[in-house]
């Protein structure tokens, strides 16, 4: 609950990092502008890099100027900085060439800090809707590296897409019963650990559903209540039910009692953060939405331990 504030001993520290994080954006897409703009093309570029690289990289030194501009919007006073910082960090985190879900969590928590409106009752709620109906269908064409026609109109046809192939898969792992009992589990917490010393280490409960069912395509959502019923049967959806239940209470709990946006500190962005990081969860899996979800809050905890102890 300590508040944080940038003196001009961190502002230097972290003027260095976020050059060495726009320079380290240009040198993995090769310098190239079209890798950093188009996600198709963001992607196909990224699959020459190893797999714990690729991951470090996107999840947890990309969005680093992101989240710090996030706190100097907080905290900070001079509004050019805001501005720089601003337009630096959604250079690096382009939401044409980042995955939905960190488009959803970074700027969602943009709009809460920087615009009091935002923060009204009802307001961000809207704003989630629309994002759904008009901003991700917009956004999930950009997956493509050619595209010959934008379209940003509303389709109806978008919710009975692939999209939402997690209420299907939640239906089929209940009716065919797959449970593993807590081995899903144990492998997302255990996400940290490579492969290369833990090779018998479980795979996501998507990739886990699709080989019991002798599905050929892997790349499928299992929601949240899905990842309960697979590692404990119908208990363990009410397990995890409650325990993520519990989680929100105590995170508004601390948020209004301790009036963490008056205070000034690193919970507050990492509340605000967590409001996108929540749908990524409740959407599944949660061995990606789980360790993605550590990854940005581990940059949430290391800037502010930098604006803590450099003061």
């Amino acid at each position: 609950n300590e508040s944080v504030y940038f003196s001009s001993r961190t502002i230097y520290i972290f003027a260095v990092l976020v050059v060495f994080c726009f320079f380290g954006l240009l040198y993995i897409c090769n310098f190239s502008i079209s890798n950093i703009i188009f996600k198709g093309k963001y992607y196909s570029f990224h699959r020459e890099l190893s797999q714990p690289i690729e991951l470090f990289f996107s999840n947890s030194i990309r969005p680093f100027c992101f989240i710090l501009c996030l706190f100097y919007c907080l905290l900070g006073k001079n509004k050019y900085y805001k501005i720089l910082l601003f337009i630096l960090s959604s250079f690096i985190v382009m939401p044409t060439a980042t995955a939905r879900y960190m488009v959803g969590t970074l700027y969602i928590a943009v709009l809460l800090v920087c615009c009091k409106f935002f923060r009204k009752e009802n307001v961000l709620s809207y704003i989630l809707i629309g994002g759904i109906l008009y901003v991700f269908p917009f956004l999930n064409q950009m997956r493509r590296t050619t595209i010959e026609k934008f379209d940003f109109s509303f389709n109806p046809k978008f919710f009975i897409s692939a999209h939402f192939d997690s209420f299907f898969s939640y239906m089929q792992i209940t009716n065919h019963g797959i449970i593993t009992w807590g081995r899903q589990l144990i492998g997302t917490l255990l996400f940290f650990v490579p492969r290369s010393i833990w090779q018998d280490k479980p795979i996501s409960s998507g990739h886990y559903y699709s080989e019991q069912l002798g599905a050929n395509l892997n790349n499928v959502a299992v929601n949240y209540f899905a990842e309960g019923y697979i590692n404990f049967g119908y208990l363990g959806i009410v397990i995890f039910v409650l325990f993520l239940a519990y989680y929100c209470a105590i995170m508004d709990t601390t948020y209004w009692k301790y009036n963490c946006f008056d205070n000034k500190n690193g919970f507050t962005i990492l509340y605000f953060i967590s409001f996108g990081l929540l749908f990524f969860i409740l959407r599944g899996d949660l061995m990606s939405s789980f360790a993605y979800s550590i990854g940005l809050y581990a940059v949430i905890v290391f800037i502010n331990c930098i604006l803590k102890f450099t003061k």
